[in-house]
């Protein structure tokens, strides 16, 4: 779906033929300011711009603040007074008269691109840890109806794709649902956040619904026939062009309650369970409609065991939206070759569990999660497998935790290979809030790979626990002080052949004991943070005891 990005514009594609083209432009035109009748500025004719006290797009509106276009800057939105982590929204001014029909069972894809002149700094803040769950990007709101008497909305939105100093591109894609002639496009919101260099300047392009029925787009609903492949013995199915999952019983509301589930059948079906093989090739992309799945069709004669299936990329793009969670579970897994996999919402999820697993293959890299969107659920006896020579790049929220019929803690194993490289980006974190007891951790077995963990923060980290097969002999080599000397805080980590308890005193160079701390830690390596913001500046030395040896080590606080 990225090649469909149009630069300059921000634009809808549409595959169904109901829909028309419409166009909204960014025209300027004097205007009285909202907040005070007395001051006229240059403003936008159909689009809202405002800031809000909570840095929702739908929260109390912030009366201090007036946008204005500027007449120096080539007519450019003039933010300059806004200071870092202050929040400004574009909204188009949809009413029930203006509101755009969509065409049901319909896919969109979405870009945004702006612009900053030459002489303004790119200011926005580009993470996700806004609220809204994301700091600078769209937010697209489709009015359907309810499963009530009431009407309902679907949110998608989407951090930036492509940043450079001067522009920044916006893609997503947007799936409609079975509601015939009753999809609308009723918010259109670009959100930027000011990141710590301060305000700037910033010009939007025109908005385009532009009805694409030359895309060729393929249907699934209820069932997919995988066919046999003699030649290599193989069930397999490859997905061409534009691929959409449907919501197929039109008699059920989507939602979290009333999922829809798409079988995949090898034919002719067979008496044993099979693995079928479903392949997005280059240049392909594959979608989901909120609450519809995957999963494996019944084996023959059997209302129990289910098939299996691997869903491989091979340079497509997967592409999930706001509220959508893809369930890997039994033996299915998804295997990464090439390409991408777009998420585009804080609730999008891959979720692997029961024999399931994330694999990206030899030679591959994935970026999972850009940034920051989206999460990686791993769950009991679920895993990651990566290749020879092949990279996953981690760059959103880890999620560890058992099934609800697990009645103890699980742990989650991965095996890090020669040649296998995990990396954590800064946008990465776990939690295992969720789990059983808060006891579950990510064991990772060092075989030979190497793991970056250098931009995790401090709480995810304790959350890993590093298995090397052949420890050190020597103690002393086994723990390292991060940093020295320090300020507030001392961090070691320890590399444990057992669970250990670890006795940690502060000496002075008198002899007096200052800090004297216990810590609880497991087979691995550990990371292990002491407070000593109360400890006086000087010279002191760090004596570290358990049952597997004696350290002590000069530590230096210099505030």
């Amino acid at each position: 779906m990225r090649k469909m990005l149009l630069f300059f514009a921000f634009s809808l594609l549409s595959i169904s033929v109901y829909s028309q083209d419409v166009f909204l432009n960014f025209s300027t035109s004097p205007q009285q300011c909202p907040y005070d009748s007395t001051q006229t500025v240059t403003m936008y004719d159909d689009w809202e711009v405002y800031t809000t006290l909570d840095g929702t797009w739908n929260g109390v509106r912030d009366s201090s603040f007036c946008a204005n276009i500027s007449s120096v800057i080539n007519n450019y939105l003039d933010l300059s007074s806004l200071v870092e982590g202050e929040t400004v929204f574009l909204r188009h001014k949809f009413e029930d008269s203006t509101k755009i029909l969509l065409g049901e069972n319909t896919l969109y894809s979405s870009a945004v691109s702006t612009y900053f002149p030459w002489d303004s700094t790119n200011f926005t803040n580009n993470s996700n840890n806004c609220a809204n769950g994301i700091c600078t990007g769209t937010i697209l709101g489709i009015d359907i109806p309810g499963d009530t008497t009431t009407r309902a909305m679907r949110w998608y939105q989407s951090a930036p794709d492509q940043i450079t100093n001067h522009n920044f591109n916006i893609h997503f894609c947007t799936p409609t649902e079975y509601f015939e002639a009753n999809n609308y496009l009723r918010e259109a919101i670009i959100k930027l956040t000011v990141n710590s260099n301060g305000g700037g300047y910033f010009r939007p392009y025109a908005y385009c619904l532009v009805n694409s029925q030359f895309w060729w787009i393929n249907d699934i609903q209820d069932s997919l026939i995988v066919p046999y492949w003699n030649w290599d013995s193989t069930y397999r199915h490859h997905f061409y062009d534009v691929n959409i999952g449907l919501f197929g019983d039109t008699s059920l509301y989507p939602k979290l309650t009333n999922m829809q589930y798409i079988d995949l059948l090898p034919t002719p079906n067979v008496d044993s369970v099979v693995t079928m093989d479903l392949i997005i090739d280059s240049y392909s992309s594959f979608i989901m409609q909120p609450y519809t799945q995957l999963r494996g069709g019944y084996v023959l004669n059997d209302s129990i065991q289910r098939h299996n299936y691997n869903l491989i990329n091979n340079g497509g793009n997967l592409c999930f939206a706001m509220i959508i969670d893809k369930v890997f579970t039994g033996g299915d897994n998804y295997i990464h070759n090439d390409g991408t996999v777009e998420f585009n919402g804080q609730m999008s999820c891959f979720e692997f569990g029961e024999q399931s697993a994330l694999i990206v293959g030899d030679n591959a890299t994935l970026y999972y999660g850009e940034n920051g969107m989206g999460n990686l659920a791993l769950r009991s006896r679920g895993t990651i497998k990566i290749g020879q020579d092949a990279e996953l790049i981690i760059n959103n929220n880890v999620i560890l935790y058992e099934f609800s019929y697990d009645n103890k803690a699980q742990q989650i194993y991965i095996d890090l290979n020669p040649g296998s490289k995990l990396t954590f980006s800064s946008n990465a974190r776990i939690s295992n809030h969720q789990s059983y007891d808060g006891t579950m951790k990510l064991n990772i077995r060092m075989k030979g790979g190497t793991i970056d963990l250098s931009e995790l923060d401090a709480d995810s980290r304790q959350l890993i626990n590093l298995i090397y097969e052949d420890k050190e002999v020597i103690y002393a080599d086994n723990i390292k002080l991060l940093g020295n000397p320090v300020a507030n805080t001392i961090r070691f980590y320890i590399n444990n052949e057992n669970d250990n308890q670890l006795n940690i005193k502060l000496i002075s160079t008198n002899g007096q004991v200052v800090m004297n701390k216990t810590k609880m830690t497991t087979q691995g390596v550990n990371y292990v943070d002491l407070d000593v913001l109360e400890v006086p500046n000087g010279l002191y030395f760090l004596n570290i005891q358990s049952n597997e040896g004696n350290l002590m080590e000069k530590v230096l606080i210099i505030r």
